[in-house]
């Protein structure tokens, strides 16, 4: 056996991708940048932080990424994580199910295909009805007087990001993806209003105050969203000659001792 037949069968993993990485001539945070990971995650690779890696499998798909940016066979890697960690190698089975023949069946059995398939063209047809928030009464044959809801008072500007850093936090980045995600906030958000601008990259969005809205941005960044937004701007109307601008009254209960101090 050679000498680096024998380090490769006691090497770590991560010893192996360190080596293979400074061959490269990569650093370590382009590397990770690279491979899409975290500079945490990239030093755990290499340092056999195996703790911080999570589980196996999800193990395994890191070391295949950072291997393949690295320029490094994953095979030999994954067998010293498996091999220190006392893992089996994933062996992929194959279940089958024993078939039937079509004579043994029983009559409702040559049918059920059929009704397999009739319900599920039933279930699509439903999903795609446009669904939206309304008032009304399934017991009564007729519409229910609608409810008043608040005109909005704030508006922002949702756009594209165009900054030197885009793309690098969302994978929806594009204007025909942000402008559906808004429609379908239209269907269940009955306060917020869309317009759309002369710009196709902008989108003028309006809702109840700042809460409305920002509430709106954050799940749009959980959900992978990447947007910019531009200042609040008061919603003003113009009521006859005069110019309105919304406001909010607030009442406050106070004790009578607490009063006056």
């Amino acid at each position: 056996m050679s000498a680096a037949e024998d380090t490769a069968e006691t090497a770590t993993p991560g010893l192996l991708l360190r080596m293979a990485r400074r061959e490269s001539g990569l650093g370590l945070e382009d590397a990770a940048r690279q491979a899409n990971l975290t500079l945490t995650l990239a030093r755990a690779l290499e340092q056999d932080a195996y703790a911080e890696l999570g589980l196996p499998v999800y193990a395994r798909g890191y070391y295949r990424r950072y291997a393949k940016v690295v320029g490094c066979d994953a095979a030999p890697v994954l067998a010293a994580y498996e091999r220190i960690n006392d893992l089996p190698s994933p062996v992929p089975t194959v279940h089958q199910r024993p078939s039937i023949p079509y004579a043994a069946r029983g009559s409702w059995q040559r049918f059920l295909p059929w009704v397999v398939g009739g319900a599920a063209l039933l279930i699509i047809a439903v999903g795609l009805l446009d669904r939206r928030t309304d008032d009304s009464e399934p017991t009564l044959p007729r519409t229910l007087p609608s409810l008043d809801v608040d005109e909005p008072t704030m508006s922002m500007t949702f756009e594209v990001n165009k900054s030197p850093f885009a793309g690098k936090e969302g994978k929806f980045i594009t204007s025909r993806q942000i402008g559906d995600r808004l429609q379908r906030e239209l269907k269940t958000n009955v306060a917020l209003r869309v317009a759309t601008t002369q710009d196709p990259d902008k989108f003028r969005v309006s809702g109840r105050g700042l809460l409305h809205l920002s509430i709106l941005i954050e799940n749009m960044r959980r959900e992978g969203y990447e947007l910019a937004v531009s200042r609040p701007e008061v919603i003003r109307k113009e009521v006859g000659e005069e110019i309105h601008e919304p406001f909010e009254t607030l009442t406050a209960d106070v004790e009578e001792e607490h009063q006056g101090t």
